[in-house]
């Protein structure tokens, strides 16, 4: 006789390339044709609304980008700071961004590929997670944020 436990979450996917709004609190991204090679010539965007005392959560599953090269990349860009630029293979992972939102939002994705390069590289997955900040921590925390491997833009 064997014992198990088997257990999922119904969390959606959303292809980075099918564009628009979002606005769930938690699901993965990723880039067109993960886990298998993307195309190129790609110029997709994405972007996740985020109610006010959230705070985003975005952990990188995988990434696989060309290195040393910037042709191709994942920009993440929240309303309230900084954006990031990712062009490269992230080799710890999960690699984990915290966006605190006081008075909401959005994080625009945006993927961008070369046209005419021969794509051998999956591109990415992550996971998005919002959790409600506490009221004290609201004013003091926003517009800090921890970051990974990337390129300030």
């Amino acid at each position: 006789m064997f014992n198990f436990l088997l257990s999922f979450t119904d969390t959606e996917v959303h292809d980075i390339c099918s564009g628009g709004e979002i606005s769930p609190a938690s699901g993965y991204i990723t880039s067109t044709n993960y886990p298998h090679n993307y195309k190129s010539g790609l110029n997709c965007s994405l972007t996740l609304r985020v109610p006010a005392s959230t705070m985003l959560e975005v952990t990188f599953i995988g990434a696989h980008l060309p290195e040393n090269t910037c042709g191709d990349y994942l920009q993440i860009s929240p309303s309230n700071a900084n954006g990031f630029r990712f062009c490269e293979k992230v080799t710890i992972m999960p690699r984990r961004l915290e966006f605190p939102f006081r008075t909401g939002g959005y994080v625009e994705f945006r993927f961008v590929t070369r046209y005419g390069y021969t794509h051998l590289h999956r591109g990415f997955s992550l996971r998005f997670d919002r959790t409600y900040l506490p009221t004290e921590e609201t004013t003091h925390l926003a517009g800090k944020f921890a970051i990974g491997v990337g390129y300030n833009v």
